[in-house]
């Protein structure tokens, strides 16, 4: 889910080379999110000039 917003954001999926691309892909960042069934250990996508921000929780 996290790729997929990340690619809507940048305009373009992995690899992919085109003239409508609005950023590019930079690793991932560690994140842990608590929830009622624990605490969740994700690898959360990030672009080379930081203006990729997920909804599904806060940086």
């Amino acid at each position: 889910m996290l790729e997929a917003e990340r690619e809507q954001a940048l305009g373009t999926g992995k690899g992919e080379r085109t003239r409508n691309r609005l950023g590019c892909r930079s690793g991932y960042y560690s994140r842990s999110l608590v929830r009622r069934v624990g605490k969740l250990k994700l690898r959360a996508p990030q672009d080379r000039e930081g203006r990729f921000r997920t909804e599904v929780f806060e940086r």
